[in-house]
């Protein structure tokens, strides 16, 4: 069943925000802060120096862009493109000028889209396959407070992820299984959403894990991929030989792509109804060469985790990742509902 969205209106000043945070708490629900969605497409413009005036600009430019609103206790954490902007939006810059985000018609449009793909709540029970380490998971938990089942392949990925869990303090809700996805078979049949970031490229028998997946979650459940598709003339495993700037960056012979219109096909027949497939490949392209032109204090914050090296790697990683764009690596965003 579809979830209800509740949608509060009146003059400046009024107390929506206020009322909205409320009840979102009670019910459990995700409150979404439209305004905060659109400053944080302000900040971007004004900061590529874009022309507010020119609508369809600026509807490209929020088809492009990644924003993500994330509950953190009581207080809501925007990220632009992964930045955390929550107190940077809140400038009278931005103040100033959203105004003219807010109006244009090609913006509003993309944003509704945006804000309808936010669907996880504290009382869903997630599924996450190809889990790794536990990052996907303990997000969920300690951001959301719903409660995640993690799938991994590697013995080693599940420690970590149980020893990180237990750091972050959210082992009460997590909990991980070292399973082959192709084979998954689990005592809980009743997941309410399963997600899958990037893992999917790395099964041969897609067929058969679709099929297990659906076994495991209820009727009406939905599943989203965020997935690396075939390119237009092959997999990563071609690229391995061909381009150098690849071959560093991950194992040979790992790679099982497949393209939109394969996975469309396969989890129609594995009992899904695919609701969206869209190759956003354009996007993250342009994100990318975004991130390899970005200053040093942007780097500031993975510098302070992964040391002075960090932009050092960080480049190298993205311009070999860019060479296999197109002709070897596409990315996707598939979303789907158990029929």
């Amino acid at each position: 069943m579809r979830r209800p969205v509740i949608a509060i209106d009146g003059p400046a000043g009024s107390g929506k925000s206020t009322v909205a945070k409320l009840v979102a708490q009670r019910l459990g629900f995700l409150y979404i802060d439209t305004g905060a969605m659109y400053r944080a497409l302000t900040l971007k413009a004004l900061r590529i120096k874009e022309d507010l005036n020119d609508e369809a600009k600026l509807g490209a430019l929020a088809r492009t862009t990644e924003i993500k609103l994330e509950q953190a206790g009581s207080s809501l954490k925007v990220y632009l493109d992964g930045e955390d902007v929550t107190s940077e939006i809140r400038s009278p810059e931005v103040t100033n000028n959203v105004k003219y985000i807010a109006r244009a018609k090609p913006v509003r449009e993309c944003m509704v889209a945006k804000q309808r793909k936010l669907g996880i709540t504290k009382n869903d029970y997630v599924l996450s396959l190809g889990e790794g380490s536990g990052a996907t998971s303990r997000l969920l938990a300690k951001l959301i407070g719903c409660k995640v089942t993690g799938i991994d392949i590697n013995p080693n990925q599940i420690i970590t992820a149980k020893e990180c869990a237990v750091l972050h303090g959210v082992q009460d809700r997590v909990e991980y299984y070292e399973q082959d996805v192709e084979e998954l078979s689990l005592k809980k049949k009743d997941f309410t959403k399963a997600i899958c970031n990037e893992a999917a490229a790395h099964w041969p028998d897609k067929g058969s894990a679709f099929k297990r997946i659906n076994e495991h979650l209820k009727k009406g459940a939905r599943i989203g991929f965020n997935e690396w598709l075939k390119g237009d003339n092959g997999t990563l495993n071609n690229a391995y030989k061909l381009i150098p700037e690849f071959t560093p960056l991950y194992k040979k012979g790992i790679w099982f792509q497949e393209d939109l219109d394969t996975y469309k096909e396969l989890l129609e027949r594995a009992g899904f109804k695919v609701l969206e497939a869209e190759d956003c490949t354009d996007s993250i392209d342009i994100k990318i060469r975004a991130k390899l032109m970005a200053s040093p204090e942007q780097w500031n914050t993975y510098v302070s985790i992964m040391g002075n090296k960090a932009m050092e790697i960080g480049r190298n990683y993205y311009a070999g990742m860019l060479k296999t764009h197109y002709d070897f690596l596409r990315y996707g965003v598939i979303i789907a509902e158990k029929k």
